[in-house]
């Protein structure tokens, strides 16, 4: 907020359509901002009955490796979904690009990738985790607002992003308490066993920790420069950059701050997704 923004700025447009409600009046008044939404309607509807998808280009939104087809139906899928390999990626979007009718299974990720063509379906079969990720699906799938989400999760899904967002950005209690628990350890540096960490920092915090909880902790702390982690194998070492324990201040992590603007977009769009779960307009 403090950095300056060039003088001949006229205008900025915001990647995620939920940016300008994350910034305060301040920004607005002092640079007069105008904000040009990407994509001004997208209209939510429940899975009609009877849907048919033959003869269809359908666009799948799937973020968990349990909701990809793990067999082919027959119709024709193609699968960028969980691909780490931006190559295979582009060969299965070139791939579905390519035919009349399938569905690409993708799990949010346009960079670097060839245009899909134009789809005529988009199914949601997991939960997005903001609004700006439909928002690039319509924008790079060349897809008009005509098109509707079809929302075929369940409203219990959603428990699962924010789990996971919890994970990524726990509270500031759970991240003070896995620094007071590594000064515990003499000397400057902490080398462990990851199951026998998580079984006694889960005793020391009285409740259940997992890997998954704590490495990013370590890196929130490694992010102010507290400490450095190294893995090898089932061994963690964690050393000391800083021996102090007074309580860091998290707010100094982009790491952190990074992990509650995401988790501030999603539960605004979560409670979106709850009052247009009959098939209203969500409008940006």
């Amino acid at each position: 907020k403090e950095a300056n923004l060039p003088d001949g700025l006229k205008c900025l447009a915001w990647i995620w359509p939920e940016a300008p409600t994350l910034i305060d009046k301040e920004w607005h008044d002092r640079y007069n901002m105008t904000v040009l939404p990407v994509v001004n309607q997208i209209r939510l509807i429940n899975r009609p009955d009877n849907w048919n998808p033959e003869g269809k280009r359908i666009l799948v939104y799937a973020n968990r490796k349990k909701s990809l087809p793990r067999t082919n139906s027959g119709f024709p899928s193609f699968i960028e979904a969980g691909l780490t390999n931006i190559q295979d990626r582009r060969a299965a979007r070139r791939g579905f690009a390519a035919c009349p009718s399938g569905a690409l299974w993708w799990d949010g990720s346009t960079s670097c990738l060839p245009s899909a063509g134009d789809i005529n379906a988009f199914v949601l079969l997991d939960v997005p985790y903001g609004l700006y990720e439909l928002t690039g699906a319509y924008t790079e799938m060349a897809a008009s607002a005509e098109v509707p989400a079809i929302m075929a999760f369940k409203p219990e899904d959603m428990a699962f992003n924010r789990s996971y967002l919890n994970r990524l950005c726990p509270s500031p209690d759970t991240i003070m308490g896995v620094w007071r628990y590594i000064h515990t350890f003499p000397g400057n540096s902490l080398r462990q066993d990851i199951n026998r960490l998580c079984k006694d920092l889960s005793g020391f915090l009285d409740r259940n920790m997992t890997w998954a909880e704590i490495a990013p902790i370590i890196q929130i702390l490694g992010d102010l420069d507290l400490c450095k982690m190294a893995k090898q194998g089932s061994i963690i070492e964690i050393k000391f950059i800083k021996s102090e324990i007074l309580p860091p201040d998290i707010n100094n992590s982009l790491y952190y701050l990074e992990g509650l603007a995401e988790k501030t977009v999603y539960y605004k769009f979560e409670e979106e997704l709850i009052k247009n779960w009959s098939g209203d307009i969500y409008g940006t």
